[in-house]
């Protein structure tokens, strides 16, 4: 069965280029649902999604909205933490595919912070599709952060989940390293990887850096993968087109 994934760090619906070149934060879902729309995937990862908000009605229900826009019927909220101690964040995933269920795992900030960077808490989304004969794929969509320590943590935590199952399955997200990174090497040697050369993803404008990726298990065949040149987000969506 082929299935078109995407991967696609939001940054909550910003629009980057009203960030870089006016200064102004500016929500427009808009945009990210055009990216979403003209990728043709069916399963969608996201980070840095808002589920709720005391003040900014922009940030309410951004998977559901986005679910809308697109006309994608399936949407799946993760909260990671709530902001300011009310905004509900996390990751989420929009499906073309019906699901089985899900699970959210809490991978939280050490409460001893003795690295000068930000600690933020993060969580990992696990969906179960049900692909051609009752078959089950399974997403695994993550946020790493960016204190050493808390990449561990997340690096562990996924090991641990992928390890706990037998059918084929996709890590994908904002894993916040570069190909270089112990953990990176790590997931290259252990799976497979869409875009074997590294194809910058961060920033959008004036790409530098890989930081967003697509692994997927070795029983599965990656047809193709492309890094998308989309300006909507302070990141670019990654793409890959999967055989199970």
């Amino acid at each position: 069965m082929r299935i078109n994934l995407l991967t696609y760090n939001i940054e909550h619906g910003l629009d980057y280029r009203l960030i870089k070149y006016d200064h102004i934060r500016h929500i427009n879902l808009d945009n990210i649902a055009k990216v979403i729309t003209e990728s043709g995937a069916d399963i969608i990862g996201l980070n840095e999604v808002y589920n709720s908000s005391m003040k900014n009605p922009d940030r309410v229900e951004q998977a559901k909205k986005l679910a809308r826009y697109t006309k994608i019927r399936n949407h799946i909220f993760a909260k990671a933490l709530a902001v300011g101690g009310a905004d509900d964040y996390g990751n989420a995933c929009l499906s073309k595919l019906d699901y089985k269920d899900y699970e959210v795992f809490s991978v939280p900030s050490p409460e001893i912070k003795r690295e000068k960077t930000y600690y933020e808490n993060r969580c990992i989304l696990k969906v179960n599709f049900i692909i051609d004969n009752n078959r089950i794929l399974t997403c695994f969509i993550t946020h790493f952060g960016l204190a050493k320590v808390e990449q561990e943590s997340m690096h562990k935590r996924l090991l641990e989940e992928v390890a706990k199952i037998n059918n084929p399955f996709v890590i994908m997200g904002d894993f916040n390293l570069e190909d270089d990174n112990e953990y990176i090497i790590d997931f290259k040697n252990r799976f497979n990887i869409a875009i074997k050369i590294p194809t910058p993803t961060f920033t959008s404008l004036n790409p530098y850096k890989r930081i967003d990726y697509i692994f997927t298990s070795k029983d599965i065949i990656i047809t193709q993968a492309k890094v998308l040149n989309y300006v909507a987000s302070d990141h670019l969506p990654v793409f890959a087109t999967i055989e199970v």
